[in-house]
């Protein structure tokens, strides 16, 4: 009688582990994102056209560093392209070249499929941060997997610890100048690209991950414990909760403005961020003005 109790638990142990196969397998997994082998000759042209557009439009490519050094930056490039390479490393290599500019508004944006590819496949961090001293802490994530509170310190991601990962993806963000410590704040935060740069930087150099392993430290706690969250678009990644500043706004729609009495009224301009969708300033004002007046 024993030896059957113990045959039907076995059985019963087997089917739950196949029901249990069964349901991960109908579990759709995000497509990967196909990257693109190039010829050299393809990765060579790509960056002959880089170079000489710098060389003959940046008016500050030689601000910070003398010729010589872009010139070795340039180099180490070229020489990089000259075996196959594929798209996502590509953007990763010109990224690291730009860098070395040190000019803010000079940086790579995604090809178009990439760009697509990202905008669609869930390869973001469903939760927004900030950095102090390259230490990840939560600011606002997705209520629809059970957010982390805010205030939860994130130590590892996917088995590398957070700080060797800012370490490592650092070095392709464009700053002005030597404002190195600006980096944090463009690693939690940079309107110009798809995310935060760390968003954009983490797949380039650590692959496309459709869901994230955390090492984790809630407010509450000393020890850390695992957590498994599930990579989101970056449709969904902006409308993570942030601070009132809305991603990538624009001069048009960052004017507010009201009354406050029979002769004044108080003008808010947000940004001045004018290139992405342009108007002209002076006939955008000049509704504005025409009811201040």
């Amino acid at each position: 009688m024993n030896l059957v109790k113990k045959i039907a638990a076995i059985l019963i142990s087997c089917l739950l582990m196949c029901m249990q196969l069964s349901a991960y397998a109908a579990t759709p997994t995000p497509p990967s994102y196909p990257e693109m082998m190039l010829t050299p000759q393809k990765a060579s042209a790509d960056v002959a056209l880089m170079r000489t557009a710098l060389e003959e439009a940046h008016p500050g490519l030689y601000r910070y560093f003398p010729k010589v050094e872009i010139d070795a930056a340039f180099a180490k490039l070229e020489k990089r392209v000259k075996t196959p390479i594929t798209d996502v490393e590509l953007y990763g290599e010109i990224s690291l070249m730009l860098a070395t500019i040190r000019c803010d508004h000079t940086k790579a944006e995604f090809s178009d499929a990439m760009t697509k590819y990202r905008r669609d496949a869930p390869t973001h961090l469903p939760f927004r941060f900030k950095l102090f001293d390259r230490r990840m802490f939560v600011f606002g994530g997705d209520a629809t997997q059970g957010a982390l509170p805010r205030g939860t310190e994130i130590i590892e991601i996917n088995g590398q610890s957070v700080s060797t990962i800012i370490k490592r993806i650092e070095r392709a963000i464009s700053i002005d100048g030597f404002t190195d410590a600006s980096r944090q704040t463009k690693l939690a935060a940079d309107s110009d690209l798809m995310g935060s740069d760390f968003d954009q930087f983490y797949p380039i150099f650590y692959g496309f991950a459709p869901q994230f392993n955390l090492s984790v430290v809630l407010p509450s706690e000393t020890q850390a414990k695992i957590v498994t969250l599930a990579a989101i678009t970056f449709r969904d990644w902006v409308k993570l909760p942030w601070q009132s500043t809305a991603y990538r706004d624009e001069f048009y729609k960052s004017i507010d403005w009201k009354l406050t009495g029979d002769k004044t009224a108080i003008l808010k301009i947000d940004t001045f961020v004018n290139y992405r969708h342009p108007v002209d300033p002076a006939g955008f004002y000049s509704g504005f003005f025409k009811v201040l007046n």
